[in-house]
């Protein structure tokens, strides 16, 4: 295939270096000269893709000189390696001198940090987390998701909604169900539901996410991520 065949390069552990390794689906490959190549997508690296022709040989290629169709391809093919900052903002007022009234709005910023253009659709949760003081369980404060793109601008906001939660902040135990914000997770999926990028306060949170995003917001559940049966008081 012309100069793609001469382009063969040594990558040792490519699915280490590489981001958004894929399945194996062959198909032809052509550069702007008209030269093709059968071979599988590998894995997008430093800016350039990495392909796997039926004898296992992997060769790297700049995207640039591939064809319009190839390149059109290539733009929904690899989900960005993205950046998620998570941000803020609360306003304590004191009720008394054991409990106190806390509004909290949550954000995320999502940033792409790939070099290759993306057109696809990715989604993005934003799930926050407090503590129920009296069943000593989580409870989700909040859960927010929005479909968004790269296509247009490199980064995305997802704000969550305004709550409130009732703090207590005595020196005795109470019994009365005070709830404290502790953490939250932040995951941006592809369009086949696979995780892209996660971020989260808790490490069971950030391994356990996919478990964490089907619990609705207002449910209290354990750290295993099991749902409390209010009925019942139990977790399944």
């Amino acid at each position: 295939m012309g100069n793609i065949t001469k382009k063969t390069v040594v990558i040792f552990s490519c699915m280490a270096v590489c981001h958004g390794a894929l399945a194996a689906e062959y198909r032809m490959w052509t550069d702007k000269k008209g030269n093709s190549i059968e071979a599988e997508l590998v894995c997008e690296s430093a800016g350039k893709i990495v392909i796997r022709d039926r004898q296992g040989k992997l060769r790297k290629l700049a995207p640039e000189k591939l064809s319009a169709v190839d390149q059109k391809y290539l733009r929904t093919a690899f989900p960005p390696k993205v950046e998620i900052i998570f941000s803020k903002k609360q306003k304590r007022t004191k009720n008394d001198g054991y409990w106190a009234w806390v509004d909290m709005e949550c954000e995320i910023a999502i940033k792409k940090k790939s070099r290759m253009p993306y057109d696809g659709t990715l989604t993005a949760m934003l799930l926050v987390v407090g503590r129920d003081d009296n069943q000593n369980d989580y409870i989700l404060l909040d859960k927010v998701e929005a479909t968004f793109g790269f296509a247009k601008s490199k980064s995305f906001l997802l704000k969550g909604n305004h709550f409130r939660m009732r703090e207590y902040n005595g020196y005795y135990s109470s019994n009365d169900g005070g709830t404290k914000y502790v953490g939250y997770l932040a995951v941006v999926l592809d369009k086949d539901g696979n995780v892209v990028g996660v971020k989260a306060s808790r490490k069971e949170f950030s391994e356990k996410c996919k478990m964490m995003l089907k619990i609705k917001k207002g449910a209290h559940f354990n750290k295993d991520m099991r749902v409390r049966d209010d009925s019942s008081k139990s977790y399944y």
